[in-house]
């Protein structure tokens, strides 16, 4: 093989790892922006709870599995405690 396609192979096989670098930091990104979205929502939802709304639930369409998860947790436990609520009333 030639330098020149030598240098061409190499340099075909940088730009593919920089494209599967640029990927993957993109899709690191946009993970980071759900997690600090669904942090957020977890601490709007609860600091109402707190004050007393329990009409107050986690909107989780769209998240990811492990986020809704959780949201769906969270959910499950401000209607046992809006349950536990209207019971000593």
């Amino acid at each position: 093989m030639t330098p020149i396609k030598e240098f061409s192979v190499v340099s075909k096989d940088i730009n593919l790892m920089v494209n599967s670098l640029q990927n993957k930091i993109e899709e690191l990104e946009k993970r980071e922006t759900e997690q600090a979205n669904a942090i957020k929502s977890f601490s709007e939802i609860l600091g109402k709870v707190m004050r007393g709304d329990m009409s107050a639930r986690i909107d989780t369409t769209g998240w990811n599995e492990e986020l809704a998860a959780i949201g769906v947790s969270i959910n499950a436990l401000i209607e046992n405690l809006e349950f536990e609520k209207k019971e000593k009333s």
